[in-house]
């Protein structure tokens, strides 16, 4: 488990959240195969589905929680794209975008992004951080597939896995987004601009 060097989010926090999202997946779809912050083949996400082969990670929405994540995502997509496994980029514990629960008695929103699910309890400029978010990577992965398309030849192997390497370049520019995005928005928090 991952501890908030900010204070924001104290490591028992973060514990009760991986259990309440734990629940809401396990109800969702039962826990044969599942493995909740267990080490598999070197790697320990927070969730691990080897029936639906997806991963996911459970992370503060804090500038250190990003960070985290980022690198995260980077190691667990390298080594488990070897063995088809992916970061499941649209699960939410309720099933909307940004899923509303109650931890601790705290509201918390979770958002996930690209495999991570993000959770907060400031739930001020979510919405239109989403928005910012979701068109800056648009933007970035219309030019990644504008780059892709001049290349002449493509194998078929390539053609093939073309989707799934579009979905992971829209995850990973999702992700580093955030981190340009955050630490500016978190700063305007602290000053009072909305």
């Amino acid at each position: 488990m991952f501890g908030d060097p900010s204070g924001m989010y104290p490591q028992r926090f973060g514990y009760a959240i991986e259990k309440e999202v734990a629940g809401y997946y396990q109800r969702q779809f039962g826990d044969k195969g599942v493995f909740f912050g267990k080490m598999v083949g070197g790697l320990k996400p927070d969730i691990l589905d080897t029936r639906r082969k997806r991963w996911m990670e459970i992370k503060p929405l804090s500038l250190s929680g990003i960070a985290k994540a980022v690198v995260q995502w980077e190691i667990y997509t390298l080594v488990y794209a070897s063995v088809s496994i992916w970061p499941d980029v649209s699960w939410t514990p309720t099933g909307e975008k940004l899923s509303k629960i109650r931890v601790q008695g705290r509201p918390t929103t979770i958002v996930n992004i690209g495999g991570i699910l993000f959770y907060t309890d400031i739930t001020e400029n979510l919405e239109e951080l989403a928005a910012v978010g979701s068109i800056y990577a648009a933007s970035k992965l219309r030019d990644w597939v504008r780059r892709q398309n001049q290349i002449s030849w493509v194998s078929p192997e390539a053609s093939l896995n073309h989707g799934l390497i579009i979905a992971n370049q829209l995850e990973k520019v999702a992700l580093l987004t955030l981190v340009a995005i955050i630490p500016t928005a978190m700063y305007l928090s602290t000053r009072g601009v909305n």
